[in-house]
């Protein structure tokens, strides 16, 4: 089924006007359900019960964020053929069995199996463990039992791991797979399987002996999955880096915090209560305050007070001396959080800067700009140049103030 064959039974569409793209004849017949059946069903030779599937499954696989997979992520299925997708991958993702054995007994006919439609090959076999089709997988092996070379491919567990992710298969696989290609991960790869937070999927691979890295835990603590750090912890010897702590703090993950705290002694680095602040985690803030050495930086309250939180920009004002600087005002201004900007402005921070004002009053944060230009000290209150002296004298020029 090529794109020539349907332009030839496709009417040419409407002229469109110019500010509309035209569809091409496949966009229009693929767009247009009606219109789509009608030409599977009435191509030559194509029974209508093919039609009548792909009418009801491809609307499935259309939508644009699918379609660009295909160009560019090696383990999307079914594959498309000429713009169209494999009608036997097609019956596999839809995980009907009668519609596979049928085109199997359609295929056997060279008309068919020239179309480039129908393909009982490789491909198949992935996209069976692509979608966990584990029935499928088993009936596709028994049916072409002379076809041995699927299992020698490479990369059929990588399939699995990127797509499937299904316990049942990888059994399969591992216990039908005569190549060790087959079953081979790319390096960092078993890492990342920890990242989805399947504990029973972290211990497959490890009782099947692939190989974990730092990252393994980094990455899960990263993503919060508790049970999967103490497993990691308790069953293998990799270990995690300061990398673990501070990107659960980043992301306020605080139970992960207090069991690497209790358990592991890599600890962490100033990016872990800097990213906290920034993130609004302020028991995350605390914790780190209160049971933690590394501290923090500046960033910390600036960011705080530029993305609005304000109760930990007084936390850290209360409790810490690393302050602040003039990005903390600055920030809070421009993004419009008028209760940050009091609390800081002009007594608990360096001031802010003109640009500063000038954003949050082009952005319509009056309110902000009045406090502002409100609480600015007298030029001659001031004996050694500050940004707000600066600023101040920013007014004076171009306010008149």
């Amino acid at each position: 089924m090529s794109t020539e064959s349907l332009s030839f039974v496709i009417a040419a569409p409407e002229p469109q006007v110019a500010s509309e793209p035209t569809l091409s004849p496949m966009q229009t017949v693929f767009t247009d359900r009606t219109l789509l059946h009608q030409v599977c069903t009435w191509l030559p030779g194509w029974p209508s019960v093919v039609g009548d599937f792909i009418t009801a499954a491809y609307p499935k696989y259309e939508d644009e964020d699918a379609r660009a997979d295909y160009k560019y992520d090696p383990h999307v299925y079914p594959k498309l053929v000429d713009g169209f997708p494999s009608f036997s991958q097609l019956a596999v993702a839809e995980n009907d069995l009668n519609m596979l054995t049928f085109l199997y007994h359609l295929q056997e006919d060279p008309y068919y199996a020239l179309s480039g439609m129908i393909a009982f090959d490789q491909d198949l076999f992935r996209c069976a463990v692509a979608f966990g089709r584990l029935e499928l997988l088993i009936y596709l092996s028994e049916l072409i039992p002379d076809y041995a070379t699927w299992s020698w491919q490479s990369s059929l567990m990588q399939v699995a791991v990127n797509k499937g992710r299904h316990l049942e298969i990888l059994d399969w696989l591992h216990h039908h797979c005569a190549s060790v290609a087959a079953l081979k991960l790319h390096y960092l790869e078993p890492d990342t399987i920890t990242s989805h937070g399947d504990l029973d999927l972290v211990r497959w691979f490890h009782e099947h002996g692939y190989v974990f890295t730092t990252y393994a835990m980094n990455t899960t603590a990263e993503h919060g999955h508790l049970d999967i750090v103490r497993f990691l912890h308790e069953k293998r010897s990799e270990g995690c880096t300061v990398n673990a702590m501070s990107n659960a703090a980043a992301n306020g993950h605080l139970d992960v915090i207090q069991f690497l705290h209790e358990h592991r002694t890599e600890g962490c680095t100033m990016y872990a209560m800097d990213q906290a602040a920034a993130n609004g985690h302020l028991n995350v803030v605390r914790f780190l305050h209160e049971h933690r050495s590394e501290g923090c930086t500046t960033t910390a309250m600036d960011a705080a007070a530029g993305n609005g939180h304000l109760e930990i920009v007084q936390f850290l004002y209360e409790n810490r001396s690393e302050g602040c600087t003039t990005d903390a005002v600055d920030g809070a201004a421009m993004n419009g959080h008028l209760e940050v900007v009091e609390y800081l402005f002009p007594d608990r921070s360096p001031g802010c800067s003109y640009e500063a004002v000038q954003y949050a009053e082009n952005h319509g944060h009056d309110e902000i700009v009045a406090y502002i230009m409100d609480n600015v000290k007298a030029v001659e209150q001031y004996e050694e140049p500050t940004p707000e002296l600066e600023l101040l004298q920013m007014f004076e020029q171009t306010l008149g103030f």
